[in-house]
This record gives C-alpha cells, structure tokens and sequence, in this order.
C-alpha cells in the first residue's frame, strides 16, 4: 500500500471561481494583464495565461501560460488508488476536488512567485522561466521547458530537458 501524500490544501472547499478571482487580484496587484482562465475536463488540466512585468515598472513583459494536471492532483491525494494501492476511478467528487486543490495550488504559486519578484529576489522571468511562452522555429507557441524537451530529444538526449544536465558530483 502506497503512503499518502502531505497535500497543502487538500480539504479545501473554496470554489474554483473564487482561487480564479483571488489569482487576477494577485497579478493585477503585480501589474499582469491579458488574463485567460481555464480548466478542462477533457484534458483534466486548470490552467491560467498571462502577461507581467519582468520587473516592477518595466515596459518588457512576459508570457507566462501555468497548468496543473488534476489527475496528478488527484493522484497525491489518493484518489487514484483503491486501499490495496491498486488503480481505481476517481468519484465525480474526488475530480472535483482536485479541481479546487489545483486551482489553490496556483493561487499559492502565482503570489509566491511574483511576491518574490518584487522583493528583488528574482525577475519574473526566472521565477517564470520554465513556463515562459517562446515562438519556436515552426512558428508554434510553445513554453520553455518544452522546447528544451524538444531540442534533448532531437539530440537524443534521454529524459528531456532534464537529460541536458550533466550528473552532480
């Protein structure tokens, strides 16, 4: 049997509407324009887009798009699991709930990251970087961390981006 995760809002109950108006309000405060909200069950993803400020006052601003997979959500907080740690349906509450604690878990990683870049600490483009939208060479709209997966692959480079990095010694 698996060990359940430690999940920071898990029991939430505030409704996805209101993690959305509290995250305009925290990017708004930040300066941040061109919002776009979105959850789908298709996909299973909440998902917000945005433009802000690489620093305080700058004119230059970024295109950061953030998405949560309520599966994996719902996975850490064992809702894909029977008590034997065998795969299951997750119930239409359980999905739900993960919902409500993805959108949470971007209200936390929005005000975070941009409390941070105000404080001096970073720009927003470090604190965004992996999830900064780029145009790449087909014309496309991609976020960075996918086109580092992409360029690793093309080089044949195992896990992604991630085997870009040389081991730790």
């Amino acid at each position: 049997m698996t060990a359940k995760r430690f999940v920071k809002s898990a029991d939430t109950s505030t409704p996805v509407s209101a993690s959305q108006r509290a995250i305009e309000q925290i990017l708004r405060r930040y300066g941040a324009t061109d919002f776009n909200f979105g959850s789908s069950w298709a996909e299973k993803t909440a998902r917000i887009a945005f433009r802000v400020p690489d620093i305080p006052g700058a004119k230059l601003t970024v295109p950061v798009r953030l998405e949560v997979s309520m599966d994996a959500v719902a996975g850490a907080l064992g809702f894909t699991q029977n008590q034997w740690g065998r795969p299951r349906e997750s119930s239409k509450w359980e999905i739900e709930q993960a919902e409500r604690v993805a959108w949470r878990h971007l209200v936390l990683w929005v005000d975070a990251a941009c409390a941070a870049a105000n404080a001096g600490l970073q720009t927003m483009s470090e604190a965004f970087l992996a999830h900064t939208l780029v145009r790449t060479p087909d014309g496309d709209v991609a976020k960075v961390s996918e086109m580092l997966d992409r360029a690793a692959k093309l080089q044949g480079a195992e896990g992604g981006y991630r085997g870009l990095l040389p081991a730790s010694t």
